[in-house]
């Protein structure tokens, strides 16, 4: 048995202690760990302990103590924890803080007018195979993303920690740039109207970009609460929809040309690996075009509240949908909720005051009151 106390620093950087339990057989022991408002009780001596070794690790600086062993005898090896990184030690403090600080700030994001969710750029480049693996959320991601992952997973358990429950979605997804340009093809057709033939797009001799679109897709529930999203497809601005995206290093002057792929800060982001279809080939006075593609993990979040209304942003169809399911899984409540939401829709995905609601589906026009459709439900 150990009074309440903290651990005194054993070596240099020592941060945290580590207790691996030994296969014992005995009854009482239980560790209570504490920091802050909040306290762990690790059970030691749960079913298992005689055959099998168990762990613990904690802050030093966090006060702890050991319940009486009331029954035979507890065997443990105890390991100080040193910080041998750059950087400041791992301390309780700095965790809780910033975890409490970005948590804070998710929320007041969250609560700006018009934002209905959260996109970060990631570093590296994931499978859809490794996410559905089953390993753990910090488990799969790498570097500098392991980081962000290990943040936010810290400020989302906080929240759930005041709140009671877990509100917010996260996503993997995949953001698309696509860039449609129109110049001229250095290859020719003979007299026998054949082309000397596209090689690698060096044929395209670019003049100016046509269009371009951003779209996020591919979404992969990283939370249990992660609601099915294969079919969500979202137009944004990276400007502003993307957190750590680049800001343009300077504004482009009106009557200047648009450089192929876009300024340097759109290339910081998306990178350089053009995955379009190349030069579409000599076309005689109209000229040739060229579609470049470019993609980019994202990392997606947003409050299980606003669900339903970026399902609705998306395709109007796909919010009925899900309000249909609720209701025909008894979840009446969540359903009406949902059908209140659909009458103020029109079909220019508009909030708007009126008790109808519209949809184009197939060409044809269906509209049903919204009074009808909480009758039918």
């Amino acid at each position: 048995k150990f009074d309440e106390h903290t651990d005194s620093d054993m070596e240099d950087n020592m941060f945290g202690t580590l207790i691996v339990q030994l296969p014992s057989l005995f009854k009482g022991g239980d560790l209570v760990v504490r920091h802050l408002t909040s306290s762990k009780v690790f059970e030691n001596s749960k079913d298992g302990c005689a055959t099998q070794c168990r762990f613990v690790a904690h802050y030093s600086s966090c006060p702890h103590e050991l319940k009486e062993v009331t029954e035979g005898h507890r065997a443990v090896l105890i390991y100080s924890l040193c910080w041998e990184g750059n950087g400041i030690k791992p301390s309780p403090y700095t965790a809780s803080t910033n975890a409490v600080k970005l948590c804070n700030g998710l929320n007041l994001l969250m609560d700006t007018e018009g934002l209905n969710y959260i996109c970060w750029g990631l570093e590296h480049d994931y499978s859809d195979a490794s996410v559905k693996k089953g390993l753990s959320l910090l488990d799969f991601f790498k570097g500098k993303d392991k980081k962000v992952m290990s943040g936010l997973k810290n400020a989302l358990d906080h929240d759930k920690q005041i709140c009671g429950s877990d509100r917010w979605e996260v996503f993997l997804a995949t953001a698309n740039k696509n860039v449609s340009e129109y110049g001229e093809c250095s290859s020719y057709y003979d007299r026998w109207g054949d082309s000397d033939g596209c090689s690698g797009g060096g044929c395209f001799e670019y003049t100016d970009e046509e269009s371009r679109s951003f779209e996020i897709n591919n979404f992969i529930g990283l939370t249990e609460n992660s609601s099915k999203c294969k079919e969500l497809k979202l137009d944004i601005d990276p400007q502003n929809d993307i957190i750590n995206f680049p800001k343009r290093k300077a504004i482009q002057k009106s009557n200047q040309r648009r450089q192929p792929g876009g300024d340097d800060s759109d290339e910081d982001f998306w990178g350089t690996k053009d995955l379009g279809e190349g030069c579409s080939g000599p076309s005689g006075n109209e000229g040739a075009t060229r579609e470049r593609w470019y993609k980019k993990r994202v990392l997606i979040i947003w409050r299980t509240d606003y669900s339903f209304a970026i399902r609705c942003d998306s395709d109007i169809h796909m919010g009925v949908s899900l309000a249909l399911d609720h209701v025909q899984k008894g979840k009446m409540e969540e359903g009406l909720k949902e059908f209140k939401y659909l009458c103020r829709w029109d079909r220019t995905n508009k909030i708007i005051g009126d008790s109808r609601y519209s949809f184009s589906h197939s060409g044809q026009n269906d509209e049903c009151s919204a009074a009808k459709m909480l009758r039918i439900c």
